[in-house]
């Protein structure tokens, strides 16, 4: 017995220190359910860059122009327009995230979701073999979506293949965590605060290592972007206010077991293609 209570001390004590390491957590407050600042400066920190290792760079000095006007709340985009756009491209709302016309995730105290989760899958992981040059193709691994949408384990709200093709996992209005910061220093009441979406990248490893430490340059393509900019523009339409975005990585800085996605995520390009995506909607 004595021996048993000693390993649960043990174990406690290290996961206490774990979560003193948090970058993020002293910045959450737990009553209101928000990371400090406006929504521009936490996005400013939110969104610093993703490095090898899951080392985190600066916080952003500016964001992209468009994010820095719709956090302001200076532009708003019609739901219908929104449905127009759908209709128009042929994506069907079970592809994004479910029925537009509905709300996304709440807290258990009922605040709707705040935080737009970017993540990479870093898998499938080629080890000490190139990453294939065809991966934005049709040809590269044409079933990956379709495993990602049969796992029982589910892990996302979305998966956005190479092509910019997407599956729901979880509707956008399933409260739902994915990260450490949530699982393991939050907790429960960060239940439904974010929405999670998933870009699949493969990696390789360093060489002579096992690890998945290299990804891709451009680490995502421009289907893939788009996509997630339209994902983007439909959780927020759902709520009725923008959400702020934010890196898996960044979430968890600090945290043991912590991840490092999205690598080589170009924020400045996804800024432009949300841009001129928010232009072709409201046409």
């Amino acid at each position: 017995m004595k021996k048993i209570i000693l390993l649960i001390l043990i174990s406690t004590i290290n996961n206490l220190d774990s979560l003193a390491q948090s970058k993020l957590l002293p910045l959450f407050n737990t009553q209101t359910q928000s990371f400090e600042g406006t929504p521009i400066e936490q996005a400013k920190y939110l969104l610093a860059p993703v490095k090898k290792y899951a080392k985190i760079g600066e916080n952003l000095a500016a964001l992209p122009p468009v994010l820095e006007q719709l956090l302001s709340e200076n532009l708003i985009i019609d739901k219908q327009k929104l449905k127009t756009y759908l209709a128009n491209n042929q994506i069907a709302e079970n592809t994004i995230g479910g029925n537009i016309d509905e709300t996304v995730s709440k807290t258990q105290k009922g605040k709707l979701a705040k935080y737009f989760v970017i993540h990479d899958t870093s898998t499938p992981n080629y080890g000490q073999f190139a990453i294939p040059n065809n991966i934005d193709s049709a040809n590269w691994k044409p079933t990956l979506l379709k495993i990602y949408k049969n796992e029982p384990k589910k892990s996302a709200h979305i998966f956005i293949d190479r092509m910019g093709n997407s599956i729901t996992q979880n509707n956008l209005k399933t409260p739902w965590r994915a990260t450490k910061l949530e699982l393991k220093a939050i907790g429960v009441a960060s239940r439904g605060l974010f929405l999670h979406v998933e870009l699949i990248q493969p990696r390789k490893a360093d060489p002579n290592k096992v690890n998945d430490a290299i990804a891709p340059m451009p680490g995502f393509s421009q289907a893939q972007l788009k996509r997630l900019a339209l994902l983007y523009i439909v959780a927020s339409v759902r709520k009725g206010q923008w959400l702020i975005p934010t890196y898996h990585a960044v979430l968890d800085n600090g945290l043991s077991d912590g991840h490092d996605d999205p690598q080589n995520f170009d924020l400045n390009d996804w800024g432009s293609i949300l841009s001129t995506l928010i232009q072709n909607i409201n046409q």
